[in-house]
């Protein structure tokens, strides 16, 4: 279906999508980093200011029975359905025990498994195959983090014609350690 709006709906691909969970009579947000916080704002900003038509959110659940999710956070949530020991090894395994050290100067606690680096590709491929069930012509697709950075490479070669962003999130590494 064609956008009718001049202004573009915006698809944020981040790794995990904006819930509120109920626990022990207590409302929490799942996922309360820096990053995801900045990113839900800004968006909510361009909505606000009228940058953007609309908005989904695609991400995953974090590992969370389904039946504990209360409401989504954003209207536009699109789950991307990952096992959790591939979501795991995807998050815990990989880019925890890669990237993050190696972004960060740590070349000493990289732990380097073909396991972990094979669950990275499925879950970067689930995740570009979930903006493409959802992806209208026009959109901007907008994908953020290390968790993700195959995904863009991915959604160009199944959607060639569309208008895609990345934000890394972490400094990239110095050349000097």
């Amino acid at each position: 279906m064609a956008q009718t709006n001049t202004k573009p709906r915006l698809v944020v691909v981040f790794y995990s999508l904006p819930i509120v969970q109920e626990q022990q009579n207590q409302i929490e947000m799942g996922y309360l980093e820096r990053e995801f916080n900045n990113t839900l704002s800004a968006v909510t900003s361009l909505k606000q200011h009228n940058v953007i038509s609309d908005f989904v959110w695609v991400g995953c659940t974090h590992n969370l029975d389904e039946r504990e999710i209360t409401k989504p956070l954003t209207q536009g949530s699109h789950a991307v359905n990952i096992p959790n020991q591939l979501f795991t090894d995807f998050t815990q395994g990989f880019v925890k025990g890669v990237i993050w050290p190696l972004f960060h100067s740590h070349i000493k606690d990289v732990k380097f498994e073909e396991k972990l680096w094979k669950s990275y590709q499925q879950a970067n491929e689930a995740f570009a195959l979930a903006v493409k069930e959802i992806y209208q012509p026009g959109d901007l697709v907008w994908v953020h983090g290390s968790a993700l950075m195959l995904v863009p490479q991915l959604l160009r070669e199944l959607l060639p014609n569309a208008n895609i962003g990345f934000f890394l999130h972490a400094p990239f590494p110095s050349c000097d350690f």
